[in-house]
């Protein structure tokens, strides 16, 4: 994932928001899906199959 330090800390301190293509991204990283991390979904997936991207 190509993202610095401090675009991180931007999407942290709401002061930027990422675009689409790093939301999917970071979901990967963390092994969850785009909606999880955007909130909708309040349960993680326990598998990597169901990954929305």
């Amino acid at each position: 994932m190509a993202a610095s330090r401090e675009m991180i800390g931007k999407y942290g301190r709401n002061e930027n928001l990422p675009s689409i293509e790093m939301v999917a991204k970071m979901a990967r990283a963390f092994g969850v899906t785009v909606e999880f991390f955007s909130g909708k979904v309040k349960t993680l997936l326990t598998t990597k199959k169901r990954w929305i991207v």
